[in-house]
C-alpha cells in the first residue's frame, strides 16, 4: 500500500511539472514577437469598412493616437501600432467609410480583402494586385524624408463589392520601406507629378501619362504593396481617405 501511495505521489508530481512546463511554454509563445505579429495580422484582416466605427474602436481595444475633424465633416482616426499605422474615416452618422493600412515593417504581412480579392501586404507586387484593371488615378510624392506611390481604382464593379481601392507603398513613418526606385522611375517617366499641400490627392492625368512609361511598368512589377485603402461598398474614394500618416501626426490638417 505504501508503495502505491508513493507511486501515485510521484506520478502526480511529474504531471504537475509537465503541466507547469506546458503553461510556461505556452505563455512564452503567446508573449513572443512572432505570435503577437501573427495575432495583429489576423485582427487587422478582419477590420472592414462599412460597419459602425465604434465596432472598429472596440476591436482595437485602444483609443486612436490622433482624431481629426476634416472640412468635409468626416473624422479621421489614426492608430499608431507597432508594425503598422491604421486610418479610418468616420462619417457624421458614425459609419466607417474607409480603412487604410500603412505597413511600417516588412515583417507585417496580413491578408487583406480588396473587394473579395485577397492580397498579402509586403508580398504581392503592385502589378499583380488588380491585374485586370488599369489604375484610374495616381497619387505620388517624393520628398527628402518620404516617398509614396499609390494607385487608385474606381469606380469598381459589383464583382469587387463596389468597394473602391487604392494600393501602393509609402515610406511615411518608416525607414524599412524604400521608395527610392519608385521616385527614380517617376523622374525618368517625363510626367508632371502634382504636388498637393497634404499629398492626399490623386490625378487621373498622371495615371494616363504614367501608363506609357516603360520605367513605371518595370517599377510596378517589383514594388511590393505596403499600403491599402478600401472604401465601404458604394463609397467614393476621396482625399479624406488618402492623408499620409506623417501629415496627420504632424497636426497640420485644419491648422490643428
Amino acid at each position: 500500500m505504501r508503495r502505491t501511495v508513493v507511486a501515485s505521489g510521484v506520478a502526480a508530481a511529474v504531471a504537475a511539472v509537465l503541466l507547469g512546463s506546458a503553461w510556461i511554454g505556452y505563455h512564452a509563445y503567446t508573449a513572443s514577437d512572432s505570435y503577437r505579429l501573427r495575432a495583429e495580422e489576423v485582427l487587422i484582416s478582419r477590420l472592414t469598412p462599412g460597419q459602425g466605427y465604434y465596432r472598429v474602436n472596440e476591436a482595437l481595444g485602444v483609443e486612436p493616437s490622433f482624431s481629426v475633424k476634416l472640412p468635409s465633416g468626416n473624422k479621421l482616426h489614426q492608430y499608431e501600432r507597432e508594425w503598422e499605422t491604421l486610418q479610418f474615416i468616420e462619417s457624421p452618422s458614425g459609419a466607417t467609410l474607409s480603412s487604410a493600412i500603412y505597413a511600417k515593417s516588412l515583417s507585417f504581412r496580413p491578408n487583406i480583402s480588396l473587394g473579395g480579392r485577397d492580397v498579402r501586404l509586403n508580398v504581392i507586387a503592385l502589378a499583380e494586385t488588380i491585374p485586370l484593371y488599369k489604375p484610374t488615378a495616381v497619387n505620388a510624392y517624393c520628398g527628402a524624408h518620404k516617398g509614396g506611390y499609390i494607385e487608385a481604382y474606381y469606380p469598381m464593379p459589383n464583382a469587387f463589392r463596389a468597394q473602391n481601392i487604392a494600393v501602393g507603398a509609402s515610406s511615411a513613418e518608416t525607414e524599412e520601406i524604400s521608395l527610392s526606385a519608385s521616385c527614380e522611375a517617376l523622374a525618368m517617366s517625363g510626367c508632371q507629378v502634382p504636388q498637393p499641400k497634404y499629398d492626399n490627392e490623386v490625378s487621373e492625368a498622371l495615371a494616363g501619362c504614367l501608363e506609357k512609361s516603360p520605367e513605371i511598368r518595370e517599377m510596378r512589377r517589383t514594388l511590393k504593396v505596403s499600403v491599402v485603402v478600401v472604401t465601404a461598398p458604394g463609397e467614393q474614394l476621396v482625399p479624406d481617405m488618402l492623408y499620409p500618416p506623417d501629415v496627420v501626426a504632424a497636426g497640420t490638417i485644419n491648422g490643428r
